[in-house]
């Protein structure tokens, strides 16, 4: 079998595969935040086999992942606004603190407002499967979010319907880097569709 793994600044996500290398045994998602390195998550997950026997391995890692020894300041390398943008003094002196209040929780955001779309694909017994993520962010925060499948099988049809109408009640309302979805209304293939659209969209936000 193979061990597959995306490892971002925030979060990690681990897979197993077949040896055909495209139907999927299982996958988990992990927050960074709180263990001391990539070791800790994959003992986690290797720690839960069900019988596997896994031969190898393949790994993409994000640019401003600090890959040797995969050490805890990894889950901080993400760019921040720089501090100063929200405490820099205001220039006009007729400026309310209604505004000055506005322009510091834009200067805070990590993503700009606005609505995106991305495409995310993910791996069935039967199939590979694609679905269209559309989400609105204000304040680095979803406010609506729309998700829309083509689905191959009747059977990925049902999950994804299930996901699609279940969705919203997860993620509206929450900070687009504290999402990570294993399980929506019973499916969980399909929300790996789903975290890897928001990672694009996050991409093009920021």
């Amino acid at each position: 079998m193979i061990l597959a793994g995306d490892i971002g600044g925030t979060n990690t996500r681990l897979a197993v595969f077949q040896d055909d290398g495209a139907t999927l045994v299982r996958q988990q998602v992990f927050k960074n935040a709180g263990r001391a390195s990539f070791v800790d998550i994959a003992r986690e997950f290797l720690g839960q086999q069900r019988g596997e026997r896994i031969e190898k391995a393949a790994f993409g890692v994000a640019g401003a992942f600090a890959l040797a020894g995969c050490s805890a300041s990894a889950t901080t390398a993400e760019p921040t606004t720089d501090a100063t943008a929200t405490t820099a003094p205001d220039s006009s002196a007729t400026a309310t603190p209604e505004a000055s209040a506005s322009e510091a929780t834009a200067a805070a955001s990590t993503y700009a407002d606005g609505t995106y779309t991305a495409e995310g694909s993910y791996a069935t017994p039967e199939s590979v499967e694609t679905i269209v993520v559309t989400v609105t962010l204000q304040d680095d925060v979803i406010t609506a979010v729309e998700v829309s499948g083509n689905p191959q099988k009747s059977e990925s049809e049902q999950y994804q319907s299930e996901f699609i109408g279940g969705i919203a009640d997860v993620v509206v309302g929450q900070d687009i880097d504290t999402i990570s979805v294993s399980r929506v209304a019973g499916s969980s293939l399909t929300s790996g569709g789903f975290n890897q659209a928001i990672d694009t969209i996050k991409s093009e936000a920021a």
